[in-house]
C-alpha cells in the first residue's frame, strides 16, 4: 500500500505542530525534539516536518511503500518511462531510490 510522502522543513516546530495539527485535525502520530510526523488517510500522506531540514520550505517528497516488491514495481516503472533512478542506498533507515528530475530521454520532468 503507497502513501505520498512530504517533508518540509520548518522554522519554530512548535508553531508549525500546531499549524498543521489544525489544519489536518490530527495530532501527530511522532514527535520529537527536532520532528513531527502525520500519517495522514485522507489523502493518504506521510507529512512530516523537522527544524533539521537543509532549507525551510519542501525538502524532498517521495512515495512510501509497505512491500519491497512496491518498491521494485516504482522502479521498474520508472526505467520504462526513461527516468534516470540512482541505486539505492544501502544500510538506511528507509531504504528508496533517488530520483533526480531528469531524464535519459526528451522529457526532462519538470
Amino acid at each position: 500500500m503507497k502513501r505520498f510522502h512530504i517533508h518540509i522543513g520548518v522554522e519554530k516546530l512548535d508553531e508549525s505542530i500546531r499549524f498543521y495539527s489544525a489544519l489536518f485535525g490530527a495530532e501527530p502520530v511522532k514527535t520529537k525534539t527536532d520532528y513531527a510526523k502525520w500519517l495522514l488517510e485522507e489523502p493518504r500522506v506521510n507529512f512530516a516536518i523537522s527544524t533539521r531540514a537543509k532549507k525551510k520550505g519542501v525538502d524532498h517528497l517521495g512515495i512510501q511503500v509497505e512491500e519491497e516488491s512496491e518498491l521494485t514495481e516504482l522502479h521498474e516503472r520508472l526505467e520504462a518511462g526513461d527516468m534516470v533512478v540512482a541505486a539505492a542506498t544501502p544500510g538506511r533507515k528507509n531504504p528508496g531510490y533517488k530520483i533526480p528530475p531528469v531524464s535519459r530521454g526528451k522529457h526532462t520532468g519538470r
